[in-house]
């Protein structure tokens, strides 16, 4: 076992796939009680659901739900141990110039404003967790796009994930006193349906001829960070 995460209790936000997919599956590897939410019809659910990993079918663009269940959940649960932001994506590609606002109202709604309220939503828990064992953490998904601004295709994206992590910096300040560690993970071109949905196999040659390692990056390596982020003591 890589990281004892037996006790643990944590929630995963868009996981029927790909990133999140990997990330629950790591977690209850390491013996974690497992939370993730998806919009996947039952039969559709590519994550396994099991004794200790249970999938919540929640749209995290719908503020009323979103409320109704963090209560419930904070009633049922009361403490929540890692908080993994990693819902998001680009929505579609476009120029700036042929962006409309209403994909850029999409766009901060799926990617910033889904990490703003499940954290609001879950913080209560998160503070019980570290107060009764004096360590919680925070993770959120952001994006190489935050640092170089989407390739000129997304850039609606990119900005949204560059205010994730200015979030992201805030939070840590606010809630170091409080033992809740914050930090947001930022990879590159990684394995996924994302690459497979919105890039072009001519672009993602051009990201693996510019790695060193000759690869793009794989569920699994960014799982494996997340992991190591959410312990206290690496």
């Amino acid at each position: 076992m890589f990281l004892d995460m037996t006790g643990k209790r944590v929630l995963v936000t868009g996981a029927s796939r790909g990133i999140g997919r990997a990330v629950v599956t790591a977690f209850a590897d390491q013996g974690a009680e497992v939370h993730f939410t998806h919009r996947a019809s039952r039969s559709e659910l590519g994550t396994p659901e099991g004794a200790s990993v249970h999938g919540h079918i929640l749209d995290m663009q719908d503020t009323p739900a979103l409320r109704d269940w963090f209560a419930e959940f904070a009633d049922q649960y009361g403490t929540l141990d890692v908080l993994v932001n990693n819902v998001g994506g680009p929505i579609k590609r476009s120029s700036f110039e042929d962006g409309t606002l209403d994909l850029w109202r999409q766009s901060i709604a799926l990617n910033l404003l889904s990490v703003v309220s499940t954290t609001q939503g879950v913080l209560a828990a998160l503070r019980a967790a570290a107060t009764a064992t004096g360590d919680a953490s925070i993770i959120s998904i952001s994006s190489i796009s935050a640092f170089h601004g989407g390739g000129g295709d997304s850039t609606h994206y990119a900005a949204t994930k560059a205010a994730v992590q200015t979030l992201t910096k805030g939070l840590s300040r606010e809630l170091a006193p409080s033992h809740i560690r914050v930090n947001a993970l930022v990879p590159s071109a990684v394995d996924t349906d994302f690459q497979r949905d919105f890039s072009s196999p001519e672009r993602v040659q051009r990201i693996v001829d510019s790695t060193p390692l000759g690869r793009i990056g794989t569920v699994d390596d960014v799982a494996g960070m997340v992991l190591v982020l959410a312990d206290s003591q690496l």
